[in-house]
């Protein structure tokens, strides 16, 4: 049954909020938004078992397809307030995602979403309820066994845009490969065949054996360390 309100709370909430362009229902357990400004949100709404291959495989996936992932899980699967606990390791791949932060939803009364926070000694400390008009899509760097590298992440941080700022036109946060995404000409929603075709090109432009510039050897380096820096997102 909180499944169902949860759902069913974001299936009636997000479209009214002036930043989503619509919200529909993927399965009983996933939201899918589309923002007025064309991002994708997936949003996940777990209430039992965390599985770590299930986190890892939207995380990926989705940053390969060029959408945002979020994780809700329930209230259920983290400790109260002021209590600690040994986090499972998919609970611990969440937290690595969102540096030490999860979004929990309680359903006792009005379904309430709430950041949680963990400290060294795994002790929850719960925020204030979020406001879903702070909805936003991000990126993160996040290096584990099961996530290594940039990801599309959703977050309500209002870290990406502002929403109570939105007319239109977003205050866009610079992205973490900017500068690499700029050294092969490329724009960072570029998907991985664009990328691998741009730096044939470059290469194939700036080579010491083609071009016989004193500086060609360090920007051939620069086109291959932008190059291998971009493609850790999709391992």
């Amino acid at each position: 049954m909180s499944k169902a309100r949860v759902m069913r709370y974001l299936l009636d909430e997000l479209p009214r909020q002036r930043q989503v362009s619509s919200a529909r229902l993927h399965n009983d357990s996933t939201v899918l938004v589309k923002m007025h400004l064309g991002e994708k949100i997936a949003i996940y709404y777990v209430d039992s078992h965390l599985s770590i291959p299930a986190i890892a495989k939207a995380y990926n996936t989705n940053t390969y397809r060029d959408v945002h992932t979020l994780f809700i899980i329930s209230s259920d699967l983290v400790p109260l307030n002021g209590m600690a606990c040994q986090p499972s390791e998919a609970l611990q791949l969440l937290l690595n995602v969102y540096n030490n932060k999860v979004y929990v939803a309680k359903t006792t009364g009005q379904v309430r979403i709430y950041p949680v926070y963990f400290d060294e000694a795994w002790r929850a400390s719960y925020g204030k309820p979020i406001d879903l008009a702070d909805l936003s899509c991000d990126y993160t760097l996040v290096e584990s066994v099961h996530i290594d590298g940039v990801r599309h992440i959703a977050d309500f941080e209002r870290s990406y845009y502002h929403a109570d700022s939105f007319s239109g036109v977003a205050t866009l946060q610079r992205h973490p490969l900017q500068e690499f995404y700029d050294v092969l000409g490329v724009t960072v929603d570029a998907s991985e065949d664009i990328i691998k075709k741009a730096y044939r090109q470059k290469a194939h432009e700036n080579h010491p054996d083609r071009d016989p510039s004193p500086d060609a050897t360090h920007r051939m380096q620069q086109i291959n360390q932008a190059y291998d820096e971009i493609m850790k997102q999709w391992k």
